[in-house]
């Protein structure tokens, strides 16, 4: 699932869901870009991941900055 929120102050936020194949974990994540940033051609976000263990009622939250050549994450969880 994807949404698209804007703040009272036009930032863009975006939000996407995902769900574990075996319904365990869910992952929300959440970007919005940092504004004012140099240079003006390149973009960095802030994402907050929320990692939701549906089992053990648990709730893990990670903060993360990136720049334009991060593109992806991973997830591992040990039990």
């Amino acid at each position: 699932m994807h949404d698209v929120f804007r703040t009272k102050s036009g930032e863009e936020i975006e939000i996407y869901c995902f769900l574990s194949p075996s319904g365990r974990y869910g992952v929300y994540i959440t970007r919005s870009e940092v504004p004012a940033f140099r240079p003006l051609e390149t973009h960095f976000y802030c994402y907050h991941f929320t990692v939701c263990d549906f089992i053990h009622d648990t709730v893990i939250e990670y903060d993360s900055a990136c720049g334009p050549l991060k593109v992806s994450f991973s997830f591992y969880f040990s039990e």
